[in-house]
């Protein structure tokens, strides 16, 4: 319930590590315990299908960006920073530690298992080895989830108070951010219940949020901000960078909710998954 960014930083540095963990123990874990067959061919020759079409392609290319798109955190913590000149050192250092982790990661178990990885990738584990995995993971996204309320929440609560007010006329700032939390947090289990599978969930958050807060807020901004550069071509050709990024991130929109919502039609049709606010086992 606190309203402060820095009281976050903690359930931030918990969840980062517990993912870490998770990760690790599973690359370890898929040398002993994987039932997964790789469908990489022998001899360094790749079987590519032949059956591969928009909609499958784009929820890839969302699934992948998710986890780079971290983005909606800068503006509030770019608000509280004591130091806000060190903001480039921290989002230089956040954002190459975060490409080559995953990217790391993410190669090295494709390498174990070919072209074949389940989603979660978990689900590749043997069932004891995923229950010491989703030991660790659970707490991360709870505390992943705990901070993107916070983030969406106290958006919501500058938006509605002053400065002054949110100063002041504390009961009430409480009060609005106790209700903001419980309206969030259901709304959160609807849309879970109705979005019952993962990596469809997973791209459909993707397109809607990541494609603002990864692309077109950022390209945006920088026509509102003013030019640290005199030279005119640098001008125009960071221009024309930030138009390109803005086109990408509406692109990302309408193309990737298409492919989502495509996608989880088709999981519905084909009965792949369990109906919406069902109480089917729905584990892997």
């Amino acid at each position: 319930m606190s309203r402060r960014f820095s009281t976050c930083g903690t359930l931030g540095l918990f969840s980062a590590l517990m993912m870490a963990t998770a990760l690790f123990l599973t690359i370890a874990f898929l040398k002993t315990g994987s039932s997964a067959t790789s469908t990489v061919a022998t001899h360094g020759t790749t079987v590519l299908g032949t059956t591969t079409d928009f909609v499958t392609l784009f929820n890839a290319v969302l699934a992948v960006s998710f986890s780079f798109v971290g983005q909606i955190c800068v503006p509030s913590l770019i608000d509280e920073m004591d130091r806000p000149e060190d903001f480039g050192k921290s989002l230089w250092t956040v954002q190459l530690s975060l490409l080559a982790f995953f990217s790391a990661v993410g190669l090295t178990i494709y390498g174990l298992l070919g072209t074949g990885v389940p989603t979660p990738v978990i689900a590749a584990l043997s069932p004891t080895f995923a229950k010491i995995v989703i030991g660790f993971t659970v707490p991360a996204d709870i505390c992943i989830g705990a901070l993107f309320c916070f983030i969406a929440i106290k958006f919501l609560i500058d938006e509605v108070y002053t400065v002054q007010q949110q100063a002041t006329r504390t009961r009430t700032v409480q009060a609005t951010w106790i209700a903001a939390t419980i309206l969030f947090w259901s709304v959160s289990f609807l849309v879970a219940q109705l979005v019952p599978f993962f990596e469809n969930l997973v791209s459909l958050m993707s397109a809607v949020f990541g494609s603002y807060f990864g692309f077109t807020l950022w390209s945006w901004t920088y026509f509102h901000a003013p030019s640290s550069h005199s030279c005119r071509l640098v001008r125009w050709a960071l221009a024309a960078l930030n138009i390109g990024i803005m086109l990408y991130g509406l692109l990302f929109f309408f193309a990737g909710g298409y492919s989502s919502i495509v996608a989880i039609l088709r999981a519905y049709a084909a009965g792949s998954v369990r109906t919406a606010f069902s109480c089917a086992n729905n584990g892997f």
